[in-house]
């Protein structure tokens, strides 16, 4: 038999930044979710500005919610 390679993968999470949801203590999910907060726009665009100044995470897939607090 040949040798086999084996392909190593880096699964990375990234959760969305400070939600409406989470504020006034309510479930998000599809119906409740109203986004981001003042302050979930500012972490979220930190991590953007973190992660374009890096170069910390350079993925071949993207996968994101189409919730409100995940776009």
């Amino acid at each position: 038999d040949p040798p086999r390679t084996v392909a190593r993968m880096r699964l990375t999470l990234i959760r969305h930044g400070d939600a409406y949801a989470g504020l006034h203590g309510t479930i998000g999910g599809r119906l409740g979710c109203a986004g981001l907060t003042a302050l979930g726009v500012r972490q979220a665009e930190a991590l953007r500005d973190h992660l374009a100044d890096t170069g910390a995470l350079r993925p071949d897939v993207l996968v994101a919610s189409e919730l409100p607090r995940a776009i």
